[in-house]
Parts: C-alpha cells; structure tokens; sequence
C-alpha cells in the first residue's frame, strides 16, 4: 500500500520593519580595547557622533558625562550604551584622579582592537572592553530620533544580550586565529541585542517603535517599508489599517507623531539619499524605487528636501568619504 506523503503547512513571515530600518542605518562597529585597570585610573572618551559602548567585565567603574552634575556607578556585567557630543570618563572613583587619563578620539582611531594593560597591572581590579558604533545613515532616521543619551543595561548571562556581550569579552580578551571577524559580527550582534532589551524593558505607549506592534498601523508601516515604489494614497493606507480616511490619518498622527504623507516622504527620501551616495544605480532607476514617475519630480522633490540637487548631494557624500 502506498504511502501518503505527509503534507507540510508553510507560514512566510511578515515583513520585518526592524531589520529593514536597521539594515538602513548603515552600522558600523568595532572594539578599540579591552583594558585591564588597576587603580588609579581614567578613560577619557572625547566628544563625537559616535554611539560608544563599554561592556564592565569585572570591577566597576564610575560614569561622568559632560554636562550631568553626578557621577553614576557601573557595576560587573552592565552593558553601556552612550551618545555624548560633549565627551565622557569613566573612572575607578568618582571624582578627579591623580593619573594621566587614557584618552580615545574618534580621529585616532587606528582600526585594530588593542589588548591595553594599564600599569602593567598583573591582578587587575577591572577589565572593560571599549567600543563604538558609527551609523552612516543616522540623520533624520526614525529610530535614531528615539533614543535616549544613554543605554545602561545589566543583562542574565541566560539571555541573548548577556550571551553576546559574554561572548564579545571572551574573544576580546583571548584573540584567537579569525577574531578580527568573529568580534566585527558580535558587536554587530551587541547593537542589535541591546536595542532590543531597551524596546522590551522601556517599551513606548507611543511613537514609532509602538506603531510596530500597532494592530491597525503596524501593517501599514510595513507595507510602505516593503514597497516605498507603491503610489500610496491615504486612502489605500486607511484601507489596510481598516479605518475611514480621517480615522486613520487622526491614528497615526497620534500614535506615530507626524502625518502619514509626511512619513512616507521622508522614508523615501531617506532612500534615496542612500541611493545616490552609493553610486550603483542612475537618478531614473532611483526615481522610479522611490515612488516617482519622471526623473524630473524625483529631481525637484530630493531638493526640497535635502536642499541639494541629487547630482550635488552625490559629489558631497564623496568628498566627506
């Protein structure tokens, strides 16, 4: 008797907003140090664009950032997360230290990790790995307009942020054949892990991270992220939310912050920015993958935008590579 094949049920998944977003942001990162501390001790980290992140791997540590009246303690485990144009130190004490600070600028960086034994400390009283992160595309973007300064997360060593930020420090500190690459992936993988403890730890009632799970604008969101080309309407956005015009344009002002037209054109002109710096494709084929029907419009659209014609917006990028 023959047999039945057994019939399997296929589920393709819904279009992922996060990760596109995220794949938009252009991430780059990379660890400068791992640093084995005996007191005293400073690390200056001068002010930049950079996101900076420090993960504590034993000891602990004192946070000063430029412009905040108090130093803030750092425990074992705590993952940081910093934004500080100002610049910020971390120290063995609070408050000023008899030492020469060791002191990282964003312009000497040397692109290589560094294994740093400050005083040649044998039994040191802390370890701290240090890094950044630069986000090419951060201007203007939707989830860089969310976070905060600082991120300070204590992870369990059972979740996976505590899993890659364990991870990260091991090959940090043990620089095998292949870490160069292993560390590049993990602290791709520690932005991406930290952004998601902080949604689920400070979850926002609104604005665009709560519009992802938004039962009514969430699908809308991802349908204009999935196909930005789309001539999208109101009325075919109100549609997939399943709501009245008005209905749906009072919703998503409220629950994501600005109109609908006005996201959707800056999701596109995002884009296109992208677009044109990477010098792959002609002004017509960007033209017609953001939403316009001649190069023309697209033309006189990224300038009211951006303020620069496409052509110069493409000479700029390439002289601040």
């Amino acid at each position: 008797m023959a047999k039945t094949a057994p019939k399997v049920h296929a589920e393709l998944a819904g279009f992922d907003v996060l990760s596109e977003v995220l794949g938009t942001l252009g991430l780059r990162s990379r660890v400068y140090c791992r640093t084995q501390l005996a007191g005293p001790w400073v690390i200056e980290v001068r002010g930049s664009e950079l996101l900076h992140f420090h993960l504590v791997e034993r000891g602990e540590a004192w946070l000063s950032i430029e412009g905040r009246p108090e130093p803030e303690p750092l425990r074992p485990g705590e993952v940081l997360v910093i934004r500080s144009p100002g610049g910020h130190r971390l120290a063995d004490l609070p408050g000023k230290r008899p030492v020469a600070p060791i002191v990282f600028a964003a312009e000497d960086d040397a692109g290589r990790m560094q294994q740093l034994h400050h005083d040649n400390a044998a039994e040191p009283d802390s370890v701290i790995v240090c890094g950044a992160f630069t986000l090419q595309h951060a201007a203007d973007h939707p989830l860089t307009r969310l976070l905060p300064p600082v991120m300070r997360l204590r992870p369990d060593r059972a979740d996976w942020l505590g899993a890659v930020a364990g991870l990260l420090s091991e090959e940090a500190r043990s620089l095998r054949p292949g870490s160069e690459i292993v560390i590049s992936r993990l602290t791709d993988l520690l932005f991406i892990q930290v952004l998601r403890a902080w949604m689920r730890e400070h979850a926002p009632r609104q604005g665009w991270l709560a519009a992802l799970s938004h039962p009514q604008i969430g699908p809308v969101l991802a349908a204009v992220h999935e196909r930005p080309e789309q001539p999208w309407t109101v009325e075919a956005l109100a549609a997939l939310a399943h709501l009245s015009r008005s209905a749906f344009s009072a919703r998503f002002a409220k629950v994501v912050g600005e109109p609908a037209q006005t996201y959707l054109m800056r999701l596109r002109m995002q884009a296109a920015a992208r677009l044109v710096s990477e010098r792959r494709a002609s002004l017509a084929e960007i033209a017609a993958a953001t939403g316009y029907e001649s190069e023309a419009a697209f033309n006189k659209a990224f300038k009211r935008w951006h303020g620069l014609a496409p052509g110069q917006f493409r000479e700029l990028q390439a002289e601040a590579a």
